[in-house]
């Protein structure tokens, strides 16, 4: 097993290195997923790891499994609680499609709307902190 997480940390830090980034950034939600990518991100690098809890309906400071994770690995991480930016879009969508739109479109829409406010979030913290 220790072979296979060098062998990954290298890779991530050779890919860094030809982007000619100086870190990593992952956004953690506290599951199994989050939990490994920030574990590994601070194993290569360090100093120049970043978490961001990025909860939608909920504050921050309710996210137990993430915080206890970003305390555990000592990782440096930002707070966002995305909420007003999730129900600024859906309102748009909703009107927007107001002649279409379902609970089956709503359950849709909700968990993309989710994912991309998230992933835009990180590239905004990383292009900003030049990670």
């Amino acid at each position: 097993m220790e072979d296979r997480v060098n062998y990954l940390v290298n890779w991530m830090q050779d890919y860094v290195d030809k982007a000619g980034a100086n870190g990593v950034i992952v956004g953690v939600s506290g599951g199994i997923d989050s939990a490994l990518a920030a574990a590994l991100i601070k194993r290569g690098f360090p100093e120049n790891s970043l978490g961001v809890i990025m909860p939608i309906g909920k504050p921050v400071d309710e996210q137990p499994d993430a915080l206890e994770l970003v305390k555990k690995k000592d990782l440096t991480y930002y707070g966002i609680e995305l909420t007003k930016a999730y129900d600024a879009q859906l309102i748009l969508i909703k009107e927007a499609l107001a002649d279409q739109w379902s609970k089956d479109t709503e359950q849709m829409v909700s968990a993309n709307l989710k994912a991309r406010i998230r992933m835009s979030t990180l590239y905004a913290i990383a292009q900003n902190l030049v990670i």
